[in-house]
């Protein structure tokens, strides 16, 4: 038998996905893939949490889903352009990010010229 909690977290991470998935496009005037292959990369922190490190790979599955590409999960940001930040310590990369007041369960989603941050106020 499946866990409830586990299988709603599954739900509300995948539609957490689809959202950041349409949104992406929109939000920086950027290609996430083209012709089943990944224009952008996904980065988290080499000391991030494990909840980021879920996240950041749950995220990668369902761009493969929706695009067919590979998105890399790597643990150094490399130059701007063409990431997907998330957690706090990889969106520290991008300065002027504000992170600072986020309150526990709250997120933000927000574009940095071609990159986009994904962060939350605290540990899970």
């Amino acid at each position: 038998m499946t866990h409830p909690r586990r299988s709603m977290r599954k739900v509300l991470s995948a539609a957490f996905a689809l959202l950041i998935i349409s949104a992406i496009p929109a939000m920086a005037g950027l290609t996430v893939a083209r012709h089943g292959r990944a224009r952008v990369r996904i980065v988290v922190a080499p000391g991030a949490s494990e909840t980021e490190r879920y996240a950041a790979d749950e995220l990668a599955l369902f761009l493969h889903i929706v695009t067919g590409a590979v998105f890399p999960v790597v643990n150094a940001p490399g130059p701007s352009g063409g990431r997907i930040l998330v957690g706090p310590a990889a969106a520290a990369a991008v300065p002027g990010i504000p992170l600072a007041g986020l309150a526990p369960e709250e997120i933000l989603v927000q574009t940095a010229g071609k990159d986009i941050v994904l962060a939350g106020g605290g540990p899970r």
